[in-house]
């Protein structure tokens, strides 16, 4: 009975170490030019949000991340990657991205990490000084940004991945929010459908579920969206005036490896332990 006992509680143990392995987190950074972005965890399923602290960063347009570890910030007024603590929300500035077409009044405005290849992309805007948006893919640990080609779509201030590696970006030049899906060899973007919501800066898939996301600006609220019918519909305020520009999933920790070769381990044990108490038992 006690074995029993014990292997049920081995087991629960397992399921919730997957459990966890499978969890994942919504964060998001606010963009008020010249003020410091504060950083914030974001409910998926009413929308609000909770203060985790400054960034000490200001002008943050976009957030990416590698949903494992690491969450990356654009910091448009200097063209600098800035590396934020998902626990504290502190912001480290650097490297600073350069390359082709790009300068301090023609810089990166969006990013998004490709979860397939580990390649950061990124673009810039015509809204913010650019002639044409155009698709970058970017070294974050040099800066060093490579021209891939021009989006065919202005104001793409919404850059985000599909857990399938497709990359979208939502178009705010007019008052449909177009959902553009964007090759990663050309650069060039085809227009999947009109979202009906203007001022989306941000989109952000969920790598435990795939779900898309996306951040409005005009309403401070939390939409879910179907990029398969460019679909937008409104999940919850922020209840806060926070002009919620990034958005970007880290999941939870999962149990490392040497945690999960112990707990094999100890069931074996326990299974060995058994079968000799039920063989003592003849």
């Amino acid at each position: 009975m006690k074995t029993a006992l014990i292997l049920t509680a081995a087991v629960a143990c397992f399921v919730s170490f997957a459990s966890t392995a499978d969890a994942s987190m919504l964060y998001g950074a606010d963009y008020n030019p010249g003020v410091a972005s504060q950083f914030y965890s974001i409910n998926t399923s009413t929308g609000l949000i909770t203060h985790i602290g400054s960034t000490g960063v200001d002008n943050i347009a976009d957030l990416t991340s590698n949903q494992t570890t690491t969450i990356w910030g654009i910091q448009a007024s200097t063209d600098d990657l800035v590396t934020i603590n998902p626990v504290t929300g502190v912001g480290t500035v650097g490297p600073t991205i350069t390359g082709t077409g790009l300068s301090a009044s023609v810089p990166i405005y969006s990013i998004a990490w490709d979860p397939l290849t580990g390649i950061l992309y990124g673009n810039t805007s015509k809204g913010d000084g650019a002639t044409a948006d155009t698709l970058y893919s970017i070294n974050p640990t040099t800066g060093a940004a490579t021209l891939i080609g021009q989006i065919g779509y202005n104001d793409v201030y919404a850059l985000g991945f599909g857990q399938d590696g497709t990359l979208w970006g939502v178009e705010n030049n007019d008052d449909n929010g177009g959902l553009v899906d964007i090759n990663l060899t050309t650069g060039l973007g085809t227009l999947t459908g009109n979202t009906g919501v203007q001022g989306v800066f941000d989109i952000a898939s969920d790598p435990a579920t795939g779900a898309f996301y996306a951040g409005e600006s005009n309403t401070f609220a939390l939409y879910s969206l179907n990029v398969a019918t460019a679909t937008a519909s409104e999940i919850g305020s922020y209840e806060s005036v926070a002009n919620i520009a990034g958005l970007a999933f880290l999941g939870a920790a999962t149990p490392e490896p040497d945690s999960i070769v112990l707990l094999t381990a100890g069931l074996g044990l326990i299974g060995f332990a058994a079968r000799r108490r039920k063989n003592a038992s003849r």
